[in-house]
């Protein structure tokens, strides 16, 4: 996981939520989930 799950995130958030949310506020939360879940891990 790491970087790549984030990726992931920001893919599936992308999609679900559509153009509601911009993309740069998408990209650090998903790298810190991402991250987060990593660590956890």
């Amino acid at each position: 996981m790491g970087p790549s799950s984030a990726f992931l995130g920001v893919l599936f958030l992308s999609g679900t939520l559509g153009p509601n949310l911009p993309l740069m506020t998408l990209l650090p939360l998903a790298a810190m989930i991402g991250w987060g879940v990593h660590d956890f891990l």
